[in-house]
């Protein structure tokens, strides 16, 4: 079974791993303190999809006002699923939950959510194994 659970500095190393998936060098001393900064802002929630006590996937998200949108806006700004746990609906599982974890004042306007998903070659590519 599959949890979906708040992101925590001691994720760091697996979720160092994770972008590294994507074609980021980040290690786990940055993630850790991305993670922190991140957490403190109120509006970038970040999860982890733990199986068998493994992180084997992450979302990352930005929830803002945009100019262009009446409703808010939940950006996805890091999506990825270990290459080994892939086609097993994680990826929708994550956002799924995490649309629905979102902070205040954003959690009580759930109704309301908009995804925004912007894709570069980068993560095309990802997917694609590139």
């Amino acid at each position: 079974m599959t949890e979906i659970r708040v992101c925590t500095q001691e994720d760091a190393i697996a979720v160092s791993a994770l972008l590294g998936e994507l074609g980021y060098a980040v290690s786990a001393q940055q993630a850790s303190e991305h993670i922190r900064q991140l957490g403190e802002t109120g509006s970038d929630p970040i999860v982890v999809a733990v199986a068998e006590g493994r992180i084997i996937g992450l979302l990352a998200s930005h929830l803002c006002q945009m100019l262009q949108y009446d409703k808010p806006v939940m950006r996805v700004t890091a999506l990825v699923v270990n290459r080994l746990a892939r086609r097993r609906g994680i990826a929708k599982l994550l956002m799924e939950v995490g649309s629905l974890s979102s902070p205040r004042p954003w959690g009580a306007q759930r109704r309301t959510l908009f995804i925004a998903i912007s894709v570069t070659k980068r993560i095309r590519c990802a997917f694609a194994n590139c």
